[in-house]
């Protein structure tokens, strides 16, 4: 298994953790040694793999399948934790109009308003390739004082827009992110991996969802 690594060091941003008397709230912008990695081949008994048109993904079967017309695919993973779920967007963006960052900016203020939660942290990056950008996003959520942790893994392909998103109790998230980490690595559009190990990065940028 090929393994990227990307050293930005500490960095802060100016106002990065929010005074405690004006809000709750803060954003971590520090990355150190982010790794990118080629997913590991999928057992087929563990593993369904899904056609959606032109797209071809695969997903734990025991997380099964929510018959839906919002998303391309959806998990209910309640069943492990209330409120915890699995899904990929598409987004026709020669519809919509929302490219890559005006949409995480909208996932971003979607999720501060949610009253089902409270937004208590996050840090979010950009990957640049040759090629393309991947957005990566993480979030700190608190429901009824239960910790949450969600993830987004946003990019363009094709005049496509994509989200891979996770959410899930924060005690329950380790086996669950690592399987996330696999189907992002195992992404097809047209039979081509949108992600290798192979994939040329010219670098990383930290982002200010406040300032998008």
């Amino acid at each position: 298994m090929k393994i990227f690594l990307i050293i930005i060091g500490i960095y802060f941003l100016e106002g990065c953790i929010s005074s405690p008397t004006t809000s709750s709230h803060f954003h971590d912008t520090t990355i150190v040694n982010y790794t990118i990695k080629q997913g590991k081949p999928l057992p087929t008994k563990e593993w369904h793999c899904y056609i959606a048109g032109n797209d071809k993904f695969c997903a734990p079967e025991a997380w099964g399948y929510v018959k839906q017309d919002s998303f391309l695919f959806m998990s209910d993973l309640s069943k492990i934790s209330a409120g915890s779920y699995f899904l990929v967007l598409k987004e026709d963006m020669s519809i919509t109009h929302v490219n890559a960052t005006k949409y995480l900016k909208k996932l971003y203020l979607e999720m501060k308003k949610d009253n089902s939660g409270v937004l208590t942290g996050w840090k979010a990056f950009k990957i640049i390739y040759s090629d393309k950008e991947i957005f990566h996003s993480e979030y700190n959520i608190s429901i009824n004082k239960i910790p949450y942790k969600a993830y987004s893994t946003v990019f363009e392909f094709d005049n496509n827009l994509y989200d891979i998103f996770l959410k899930m109790e924060e005690d329950d998230i380790k086996p669950y992110q690592e399987a996330y980490n696999n189907i992002i690595f195992n992404f097809f559009h047209k039979n081509k991996l949108i992600l290798t190990s192979r994939d040329k990065i010219i670098g990383a940028k930290i982002l200010d969802l406040d300032k998008l």
